[in-house]
This record gives C-alpha cells, structure tokens and sequence, in this order.
C-alpha cells in the first residue's frame, strides 16, 4: 500500500490467506492498515466513503421496507439493486426492483436547487441506455472529515448527511468527453418515502413499459 511503512518480516495471521503481521504493523488487505496496538485504523477514503454509502442505502431500503442485493460482479453501471418480495399496490403490475449506480462524494455545491456531479461518461452511457429493469443513480454526500460522518449513543444511530437520486434515461449523448457533469435536483431525495414512490412507479405500467414511469 502506498506510503505505508517498510516491512522487514511477514508471518500469516492465523493461517488467514490475506493478512499478515509484520514487525511493524498488521495489515488487512486491501486498503487497510491496523496498528498492533490497535489504536489507529486507516483505510484507503474512497473504499470507506464506498461502504458508508453502501450503508446509508441499506438503513433506507430496510425502513421502507425493501432489501438490497449488491452483485458478485460490478458490471453495466449497477452497484446494487433494491427489491421488492412482493406486488406492493394493487396496481403493480410486476413486484418491482430498481438497479443503482451509487456514488459518494464530499466534494459538493448547490446550485439554483441543482447539485453537478462528474460521471464518467461510461456510467454516464450505460445510466441514460436501453434496459431491462430502470437503473437510476444515487450520489451521496458526506461530509469531508470522517469524525463528522457518524454519531451514536445507547439512545440514536445518525448519519451525515444524505444521499439524492437520478434518472438519466434517454439523456442525450456526450460525444467526445470523458466526464459528464451530471444535474440532479436537490428536491430528488433519496429517503423512505421517495423509495417507495419510486419502487410504486417501477412496479407500474406506464404507457413505454413496466417499470420504467419513474
């Protein structure tokens, strides 16, 4: 790992195929860095940031009362999908299911109600293409010392700060670019209540397709 301290000598850690304790230190791979002591964590931020986010979607969809699968393999754009077991309306047509491509940042503005966050226009042309099931983006924000990102006691569990959805199917094409600055109104927050209204519309036909009025 990058900056990490010189190892002089390796010993598996219980016979562990990924860790090891050296002289100095006892690592986890990858990205992480334990003292023996104990006293001090590191970790590589955008892997943390990663799994916080992941964490935040979690929290919600259980409350809405829906579960998460994150699949063995991080193809197309999808991160993770959210799942419904069973016809939530009378109307459904379908027991719904929404994939996402989820991302965290703490590098964030606001602009006349927008929030502008860079895709790569890889993501960008799987997220806005022709699919199966509606995929839709998730960009959560924290704030940038991780100290700030979490608070607890006997009595609450909360978080810093939220997370907000996109839809960016049949966006226009971005010819020639390797990002692409992404709007996402301040008003789309992902939470409870707009999860649910958001797996209603994907368990609806909407005059294209099912699932797809959202």
């Amino acid at each position: 790992m990058m900056g990490a301290p010189a190892i002089r000598s390796l010993a598996r850690v219980q016979d562990d195929p990924i860790c090891y304790i050296s002289d100095f230190h006892y690592h986890i791979c990858p990205g992480w860095l334990l003292s023996v002591s104990g006293e001090t964590v590191m970790r590589n931020p955008n892997l943390q940031k990663e799994e916080f986010s992941y964490a935040y979607v979690h929290a919600v969809a259980a409350h809405a009362g829906f579960f998460c699968e994150r699949p063995i393999i991080d193809c197309n754009s999808v991160d993770l999908s959210i799942i419904s077991d069973h016809r939530i309306s009378s109307k459904s047509i379908i027991t719904p299911k929404i994939d996402f491509q989820l991302k965290a940042t703490s590098k964030h503005s606001f602009e006349n109600g927008f929030i502008s966050f860079p895709l790569n226009v890889k993501n960008y042309n799987e997220l806005k293409g022709d699919t199966s099931v509606p995929i839709l983006l998730i960009v959560f924000i924290m704030p940038d010392v991780v100290e700030d990102w979490l608070d607890h006691n006997e009595e609450r569990l909360i978080t810093r700060k939220c997370a907000y959805w996109c839809n960016l199917r049949d966006s226009p094409n971005k010819p020639n670019v390797s990002k692409v600055h992404v709007q996402i109104n301040q008003k789309n927050l992902f939470s409870p209540t707009s999860l649910k209204e958001l797996m209603l519309k994907a368990s609806m036909y909407d005059g294209k397709g099912v699932g797809f009025g959202i």
